[in-house]
């Protein structure tokens, strides 16, 4: 028995073809599954990586104010370079600390368990502090601290260190 080779030959002829065969459509079909695969993977790392963009900036502005509102006061609250030098009181015990003013009773506190920093009247100057240390030298006074931020498994830390140095009364 003799095979011809013009048997097993394929028409190219596009007018004799009727449509794609199956192993075509799922080739294809599979392709374009593996492309809208990776676009969405894309896509995905995308909203990602904005998303802890947003929670960073967001935890650098509130931590940014907080402190211009310590440091430099507002309407209601004399800041910490308006205290007098003379009379400024401070304490710290595990973990937590004051500072006052005793000439006007101005003053800040931290709840190291509340995770808040307070004003004189027990309001909040701001919240989510993982950590913060006041140290009085000299004439200055070494402020530190650690904000943490978290929105779902996203965590944004910033970290300010600053050195106030109070007026001289």
């Amino acid at each position: 028995m003799r095979v011809r080779i013009k048997d097993f030959t394929v028409k190219t002829n596009l007018k004799c073809k009727q449509g794609l065969t199956l192993i075509e459509i799922m080739v294809s079909l599979a392709l374009g599954m593996m492309a809208m695969a990776g676009f969405l993977m894309i896509y995905i790392n995308f909203l990602n990586h904005s998303e802890s963009a947003v929670i960073w900036r967001d935890a650098d502005n509130n931590a940014s104010m907080a402190i211009e509102r310590i440091i430099r006061g507002d309407d209601t609250l004399k800041g910490l370079r308006e205290f007098d030098r003379n009379q400024i009181f401070n304490s710290s015990s595990g973990g937590n600390w004051t500072i006052q003013d005793n000439g006007s009773n101005d003053g800040f506190t931290y709840s190291a368990e509340d995770q808040t920093i307070y004003d004189q009247d027990g309001n909040i100057v701001i919240e989510n502090v993982a950590a913060s240390t006041l140290v009085r030298t000299n004439n200055c006074i070494n402020l530190s601290i650690s904000i943490v931020s978290r929105q779902g498994q996203i965590i944004s830390t910033q970290e300010y260190h600053t050195t106030v140095q109070p007026r001289n009364k």
